[in-house]
C-alpha cells in the first residue's frame, strides 16, 4: 500500500493512471517525452484511456510534463485554441459573490425584474432588426428611467462593503 501511495508522486506513473497505460494508448520515447499512440482500427483515443488509466482517483501531475508531450490530445489542443482567441475578451476582475442586506434585496428585486425584462427585449430587437445606433439613446433614457442607476447603486455599495 505504501509503494502504491508513494508511485502517486511519480509524475509517470500518474500520466498513466490519468491516460492509460504506456503500453497502449501512451507511449514513453528515451528523449522523456510522451504522447498518445493511435488507437487500433474501431476504437477511439477515449475508449482505449478509459479501459486502461484504472481510475480517475489520486494522481499528481505538475505542468511540466506538459512541456514534454510530443502528439498532444486533438481535443485539448483544440479547446487551448480556443481559449487563447477568447483570452483577450476576458474580464480582467470578476464581480465577487456579494451580500445585500434585506432592504438592498427588495430594492433589487423590485428593479431586476423589470430592467432584465427590458434588457432582455431590446437585445432581441436589436440582434433581430439591426439598427441599434438609431435607438440606442431611447434604450439608455429609458433604462435611467427604470432606475437602472440605483441598481447599479446597490451593487456598489454592496461591493464597497465586500473590499471592507
Amino acid at each position: 500500500m505504501v509503494r502504491w501511495v508513494d508511485e502517486i508522486y511519480d509524475e509517470w506513473m500518474s500520466l498513466a493512471w490519468d491516460k492509460g497505460s504506456f503500453d497502449g494508448g501512451l507511449f514513453r520515447s528515451e528523449e522523456d517525452t510522451w504522447g498518445f499512440n493511435d488507437p487500433p482500427e474501431g476504437k477511439t483515443k477515449d475508449e482505449i484511456r478509459f479501459n486502461e488509466a484504472p481510475i480517475k482517483g489520486p494522481r499528481f501531475m505538475m505542468s511540466e510534463i506538459f512541456e514534454v508531450l510530443e502528439n498532444p490530445n486533438p481535443t485539448a489542443t483544440a479547446k487551448n485554441e480556443r481559449y487563447e482567441i477568447y483570452k483577450p475578451y476576458f474580464p480582467e476582475e470578476i464581480y465577487p459573490k456579494v451580500i445585500f442586506d434585506q432592504d438592498q434585496t427588495k430594492q433589487l428585486d423590485i428593479l431586476k425584474t423589470d430592467i432584465n425584462t427590458y434588457v432582455t427585449k431590446m437585445t432581441a430587437k436589436f440582434i433581430l432588426e439591426g439598427n441599434v445606433d438609431a435607438g440606442w439613446d431611447d434604450y439608455i433614457k429609458t433604462l435611467n428611467n427604470m432606475g437602472v442607476e440605483d441598481l447599479v447603486q446597490i451593487y456598489q455599495d454592496a461591493l464597497d462593503v465586500y473590499n471592507g
